[in-house]
Order: structure tokens, then C-alpha cells, then sequence
């Protein structure tokens, strides 16, 4: 079947030509190990140091604060399972030399938000599996986490707290984070900040100094690189206990021989797309506003309600939750008509519970079963607006049987 529109590209993007074409040579030809030191070992090394580079320039931050990992799953899990429990375990030892041996010792807490990835929420129930506490920040009905909150737990426990991680933007509804003031505030109390900016990077403009983050992590397959590649940003002078030891690859963070193809790839993905991000946010903007104002033409008035405050949405993100009928079976025929969209993060897809970010929002068990999510980026036309919003008409009234407004 052919595909009409792709309106997903909050689960993945196509592959960038340009970035297909610099990664080419080093699958084919310049396939050196850039830890050798012959000629083509050095080439390879060049360039897997010239994509860090333009990496951290697209960020602002440096060279030397880039670390390439598989995606942004990896480099959350690393982050919370080791700074999450080692640095208590640091502070427990020391504790531990002038302790009584009777005494009792913390393992610390991790605070996160109700917002997040699978693999930041599990990562924390991997560390209360292992005593470590964890607060979880609420937000508001938009999606917006609460700084009050932070606050408070700050001033009641910040002694405790080993880190705090906050994503960027969220992957199901695309709410915006007050992550610059959040890092400000942590920063008073010396709390390590991490950000999960993998629906970010590349879409909005971002400079990780302005957002006092100690660690944010990415995916390339969200701005148009490959999958199966990621970078994490960490910030000159913080610890980080290494991912997997054995060679001196990545500063000795994480050993093994270095994907430079996709690396480039992903260097030059993301450039190009923040060369493109004004163009590319009005043209996104634009499409999911459209599709908005023709389903109220439509569609019967209550049919449907948008998710989140569109001042604080990243501009190709819209989630929709739909009465009376099953995001899953709108998706599905969606697809028979040949549009992609998901019912959420596509990490979580075919699960039968339902979305644990919109119950966080207050939504019913029954209406958080009921979303889909359309997610467009550059690679979309303004004519796309028109299609999936009358086809994603057709299929709430064909699954719903209610009439068309019309």
C-alpha cells in the first residue's frame, strides 16, 4: 500500500540525503578503525572528531562534551542507573567512616516528572528496586511541570537528592519544559540536572548553556539521521561512571570501535536541520493548525479535544483524544488509507494499557486509550493538512457512527 502521508515523525524520520551521502564513503571506503594509527585509521578518526564537532556547535556546547552512544534510551538509562545510585553510594562511603556500624545510611533520591520516556521511568523503578527514593514532579492539564514543586522537594530534601531529570519535551503531547529555569534552580542547590531532549534536538533552537543542563541525551533518527545512533551532552567537569570498559574510546566512557558512519550521518542531519528551523517550524505550525480548524468543520461539536497548550507545543507535534471510540482502531485505519500516525511514543506501541502520560494529565483510563498522535517535520507539504484530516474524519465517523457536521 502506498503511503499518503507519513505523520509520524515524533517515532522516527527519514533518512536525510545529504547525510546519507556523507556517510556513504566510511560504509564503502574510509572504513579505517579510528583507533589505528595508520592513514586510514586516522581518517576515520578525523572525522568521527569533525561530527562531534559540528554536533556540539548545532548545541552550543564543546567538542569534548559529546559522546556518541546508540540513542537516547542508552544514555538515559546510563545516567539515571549510575548517577541515580552512584553518587549516593559515593556519599554513602564517606558517611560511612565516621558512622556507627549500626547506623542506617540513604541511598539517596532521584526527582523526575510524570512526563516521561519509558526509559527514564523505568530506569527509576530499576532505583527504587534498589532503595533509592524517587519524587515525581506533577504537572498541569497542559503538561507543564510544576517549578513550585521542585521547589519544595529542593527545600525539603536537596542534601538527598543525587539527580534530577526533566525532559525537554514531552514525546506524546510535544509540551515544552521550563528546563532553563528548572537547571537554574537546581543549580542554587548543586543538583545534577539531566534533560531528555530527544523530540527537541533539531526542531526547536536550543543551547544546552542556556538551559543550565548538566547531561542531555538524543537520538539522530529523530532529526533525520540514522537509527541506531544518539549522542549525550556532558558537561566539562561532571563525573559520569563509564557505560562499558574496556578500550579508551569516547574518553574511556564507552569502549568499543565508534559507528563514525553514523556518526556523520548525524552531524550532518542535525545541521541541516537547524540551518531549517524556522522554515521548518512554520511549515509544521501550519499543517497541525490546519488539521485542528478543518476537523471542527467536520466533525460534530465534542467530537474531539487537543491536548495541551499550543504556546508550549513543539510546532509538529498534536495529539488528539477522541470520544467515544479507540485511538488504536482510528490509527488502524488511518493506515488502511494510507496514513501513518501512532496512538503515542511508539516505544510503548501495542501495549494495552493505557497512555500513563495523559492519565498523569487527568484523563480517564477510557479517554487516554482514545488519542492519536500526528507528528509531521520538514519532509511534509502543506497539502497534508487537508488529507488527514479528512481521512482522520472518515474514521472516527465510520468507527463511531456519528454524522458528519456537514
Amino acid at each position: 500500500m502506498q503511503i499518503r502521508v507519513y505523520a509520524d515523525a515524533a517515532a522516527t524520520t527519514r533518512l536525510s540525503q545529504t547525510a546519507l551521502e556523507k556517510a556513504l564513503p566510511f560504509l564503502r571506503d574510509s572504513f579505517g578503525n579510528p583507533s589505528s594509527q595508520h592513514s586510514a585509521g586516522v581518517a576515520a578518526k578525523r572525522a568521527l572528531e569533525e561530527a562531534r564537532g559540528m554536533i556540539a556547535e548545532a548545541i552550543g556546547a564543546a567538542a569534548d562534551e559529546i559522546v556518541f552512544t546508540s540513542g537516547a534510551s542508552e544514555a538515559n538509562a546510563w545516567i539515571l542507573t549510575t548517577v541515580g545510585r552512584e553518587r549516593a553510594n559515593a556519599a554513602n562511603l564517606a558517611a560511612q567512616e565516621v558512622a556507627a556500624p549500626s547506623c542506617k545510611l540513604g541511598a539517596g533520591r532521584v526527582v523526575t516528572s510524570t512526563l516521561e520516556h519509558s526509559s527514564i521511568r523505568r530506569s527509576c523503578e530499576a532505583l527504587k528496586r534498589q532503595g533509592v527514593a524517587v519524587d515525581c514532579l506533577p504537572s498541569n492539564r497542559d503538561g507543564v511541570v510544576s517549578l513550585d514543586a521542585l521547589q519544595q522537594i529542593l527545600d525539603a530534601n536537596a542534601a538527598d537528592i543525587n539527580l534530577t531529570s526533566i525532559t525537554l519535551a514531552n514525546n506524546e503531547i510535544g509540551t515544552i519544559q521550563p528546563i532553563a529555569e528548572s537547571g537554574a534552580l537546581l543549580r542554587r542547590f548543586g543538583v545534577p540536572f539531566h534533560t531528555d531532549a530527544t523530540q527537541a534536538v533539531g526542531h526547536i533552537p536550543l543551547d544546552v548553556r542556556a538551559l543550565n543542563v548538566d547531561f542531555l541525551t538524543a537520538s539522530a533518527h529523530k532529526f533525520n539521521g540514522p537509527k541506531g545512533v544518539g549522542f549525550l551532552y556532558l558537561r566539562r567537569g561532571v563525573s559520569l561512571p563509564s557505560l562499558i570498559l574496556g578500550g579508551e574510546q569516547e574518553r574511556g566512557l564507552r569502549a568499543g570501535t565508534e559507528n563514525v558512519a553514523g556518526a556523520v550521518a548525524t552531524a550532518w542531519a542535525l545541521a541541516e536541520n537547524v540551518a531549517r528551523l524556522e522554515t521548518s517550524a512554520a511549515l509544521t505550525r501550519r499543517i497541525t493548525a490546519e488539521i485542528v480548524d478543518r476537523l471542527r468543520t467536520l466533525l460534530p461539536p465534542g467530537s474531539f479535544a487537543v491536548v495541551g497548550d499550543e504556546s508550549r507545543r513543539l510546532p509538529g507535534t498534536l495529539n488528539l483524544v477522541f470520544q467515544g471510540v479507540k485511538g488504536d482502531a482510528l490509527v488502524r485505519l488511518l493506515d488502511l488509507k494510507g496514513v501513518c500516525a501512532s496512538t503515542g511514543s511508539a516505544c510503548s506501541s501495542g501495549a494495552a494499557e493505557p497512555s500513563p502520560i495523559l492519565l498523569a494529565l487527568g484523563f480517564s483510563p477510557e479517554d487516554a486509550k482514545s488519542s492519536v498522535r500526528l507528528s509531521f517535520d520538514r519532509d511534509n507539504s502543506p497539502d497534508d493538512a487537508a488529507v488527514v484530516a479528512e481521512t482522520l474524519a472518515f474514521a472516527y465517523r465510520k468507527i463511531s457512527g456519528r454524522a458528519s457536521a456537514t
